[in-house]
């Protein structure tokens, strides 16, 4: 490099990736030089996929105990578990083996612990079912009681669905303020998934949208763990999001204990990678979604986000990219200053002929999908009074006001 010039931007994302490297090495080392090799574990993340060709994906970490999320948890105990949730031990290089309708398949997890398999067959899957599979690591040289072993859910939407359903997960579903750093940062290390709130009338809508004109489909009760005894609905959910893989587990459960609908949950890496200095993006939200559109044939779709972040201009480009594929694109109203050119993208996308709302509030977008007849008006009702009645306390102070801060 000639004297006094600045590094390139490849020179400078090379020693990042070599510093990156040689620290995991030498963390590694370190462990098995004093003996303290934390027992492993398979964290699988739902797949998707077509009754042809499906993936299963996941990561192998160090296995940190994380207790479940508690309304009464302190601040203390939630910052606790966020920070093992972030402070990940991944396990890279390391064999996993994946059992999927009698075929195994074996791979190797890259440098940051994740895995994909994937699964072609000539013989087409059942449809409308999570299929499953089953994951497992050969015996490790740590302290381990017993086979590392787990189960992992894969989506095959059904053949009679109406539509399918792409959501944006940052305050589209979750209050997170996702614009505002100091706001999403608190809420994040403070907050746990069973008392982070919704958008009030999210699940009665979501629902109402996985049921379309089904109207014999029963709402996902919030009992049941959708990871033991997933259930599909008739139209598909896949929640796609920028955040990073390590809080899976808080949507996950989130997603849950608030009744919403049992779907795939795409996450991003937040690590250094051979394309970009940090990996991930908004982009990659595009990525996802063209492999749901690939996975699913012809099959239209409901695309939702909000206007803090790209969501109009990544769909937008998802409209542009697949003529037809898309009814109907809401978008929630969360930041003033993007709201102008919001509006303007919302024109543009209107006049191709797929109708793109900005919209105040759940209800508004329940209202527009009632017309468009996405949803039963039947249920319409029950989305208003989940608005006015989400996650009230006692005195009738409504949710935003106690998680405004």
């Amino acid at each position: 490099m000639p004297h006094g010039s600045l590094p390139s931007a490849d020179q400078l994302k090379r020693a990042a990736q070599i510093v990156e490297g040689r620290y995991e090495s030498a963390k590694r080392n370190l462990k098995a030089l004093v003996g303290f090799r934390r027992p492993l574990r398979i964290q699988t993340y739902r797949g998707f996929g077509s009754p042809n060709d499906l993936r299963v994906s996941g990561r192998v970490l160090e296995d940190k105990p994380i207790a479940d999320p508690e309304e009464d948890h302190s601040w203390w105990q939630n910052m606790r578990s966020m920070y093992r949730h972030w402070q990940t031990d991944e396990v890279s290089g390391c064999r996993i083996a994946c059992e999927f309708h009698g075929r195994r398949q074996t791979a190797l997890t890259d440098e940051e612990g994740y895995f994909e398999f994937r699964y072609r067959f000539a013989e087409a899957l059942p449809d409308g079912a999570f299929h499953t599979a089953t994951l497992s690591l050969p015996p490790q040289a740590i302290r381990q009681a017993g086979p590392v072993q787990a189960t992992s859910f894969n989506l095959v939407p059904s053949a009679t669905a109406q539509f399918g359903v792409i959501s944006d997960m940052d305050d589209t579903v979750i209050r997170s303020y996702a614009s505002n750093f100091w706001k999403i940062a608190r809420l994040t290390l403070l907050k746990n998934a069973r008392t982070r709130l919704p958008f009030e009338g999210v699940s009665a809508f979501y629902n109402a949208l996985a049921a379309g004109t089904h109207s014999d489909w029963a709402e996902s009760p919030t009992s049941r763990d959708p990871d033991i005894d997933p259930v599909v609905p008739p139209n598909p959910i896949y929640y796609v999001s920028s955040s990073a893989w390590n809080l899976y587990e808080l949507f996950r459960v989130f997603l849950r204990v608030n009744g919403l609908p049992d779907g795939p949950i795409l996450l991003r890496d937040l690590g250094i990678d051979a394309n970009q200095f940090i990996a991930g993006g908004h982009g990659h939200k595009l990525e996802k979604i063209e492999r749901i559109f690939a996975s699913t044939g012809d099959l239209p779709f409901v695309l939702i986000g909000d206007s803090g972040q790209d969501d109009p201009k990544l769909y937008r480009d998802a409209v542009a990219r697949h003529p037809g594929r898309v009814k109907a694109i809401y978008i929630r109203d969360v930041r003033d200053r993007t709201r102008f050119d919001v509006r303007r993208i919302a024109r543009e996308v209107t006049a191709d002929g797929v109708p793109m709302k900005l919209v105040p509030d759940t209800v508004a977008a329940a209202n527009h999908a009632a017309q468009l007849g996405l949803i039963d008006a039947a249920h319409l009702p029950a989305i208003r009074e989940d608005r006015r009645g989400d996650r009230l306390d006692a005195t009738g102070e409504s949710a935003e006001r106690q998680e405004t801060v």
